[in-house]
């Protein structure tokens, strides 16, 4: 498995979701305590794990596609847009 010696470097979490948004880059959010998001960037050299900060209030995000996510806070669900 490509990503075995760095799924440790994830963190712990539950409720995962990710998406490919290009070729050579993944992101993953999980939730502990808030969503985090981390992406894994794919490049000659082999694979950098960046933990990007986002302050997301929810239990668990979904993403849907590169700019809509669906969102959940206990038993409330949400659509957000985030076209650039």
């Amino acid at each position: 498995m490509v990503f075995s010696s760095h799924l440790s470097k994830l963190g712990k979490g539950k409720n995962l979701a990710s998406i490919m948004e290009n070729k050579n880059k993944i992101s993953i959010y999980f939730f502990n305590n808030g969503i985090t998001k981390k992406e894994i960037e794919i490049n000659q050299n082999g694979l950098d794990l960046k933990r990007i900060n986002v302050s997301l209030g929810y239990n668990e995000v979904v993403p849907i596609s590169n700019n809509i996510l669906v969102t959940r806070i206990d038993k409330s669900i949400g659509i957000i847009n985030n076209e650039k």
